[in-house]
């Protein structure tokens, strides 16, 4: 049986046991994966994004946090994916070249929509050969010289480096979402999560 992750459920898991000693009791796996995901890229809590709270913005992940490069990739990932849903002129040059190479369409990431961080990363790295083209091109450039967003998207794109961010974070969600996948399914086996819960 799955339910919540809250302590009245975890309460409930115990009392059932007793009665049915056969059956096995737990919190929602697709739940738990999708907070790790937070946890690496997104760690931060409800007063962060409260500026009367936070008028600082002090970051609330830890001191020596070991993800805070992926934490910032990730946020410009969703910054790219933004200004080309807001900038129509660009956008179409950008599907013009997407569609012509096979590309999707870049994907918007939301923390509440489990493996959209996922997609979003991955059409941006099959897109990367494309991005680079279109904020290379005249007419961005010059456009960017008075738009600051313009000129942080040309800089994230042609650093060397986004290209090997794409691929550790890829490397990272792929197994989650695999397991995210299975455990939103309809029918798990028993045996196909007593395997997945003894690998760690």
């Amino acid at each position: 049986m799955v339910t919540d992750n809250t302590k009245s459920n975890q309460a409930a898991w115990r009392l059932l046991e007793d009665t049915f000693p056969d059956k096995f009791f737990y919190g929602c796996v697709a739940h738990a994966l999708n907070l790790l995901v937070k946890d690496i890229f997104h760690p931060s809590k409800t007063k962060a994004n409260n500026p009367a709270r936070n008028p600082d913005k002090v970051p609330m992940y830890p001191e020596g946090y070991p993800f805070e490069d992926l934490l910032h990739f990730a946020e410009e990932c969703k910054n790219l994916v933004n200004f080309f849903k807001k900038h129509h002129v660009p956008k179409a040059r950008l599907e013009s070249l997407q569609i012509e190479k096979g590309h999707r369409f870049l994907a918007s990431p939301c923390m509440t929509r489990w493996g959209s961080l996922l997609k979003c990363i991955q059409t941006i790295y099959d897109s990367l050969d494309v991005l680079h083209t279109v904020v290379t091109e005249r007419n961005f450039a010059v456009a960017a010289r008075k738009d600051e967003q313009m000129t942080s998207i040309i800089a994230f794109v042609t650093d060397e480096s986004t290209n090997s961010y794409c691929e550790k974070s890829l490397a990272i969600l792929a197994p989650i979402d695999k397991y995210l996948t299975l455990f939103q399914s309809k029918i798990i086996k028993p045996d196909s999560f007593r395997k997945w819960y003894t690998s760690f």
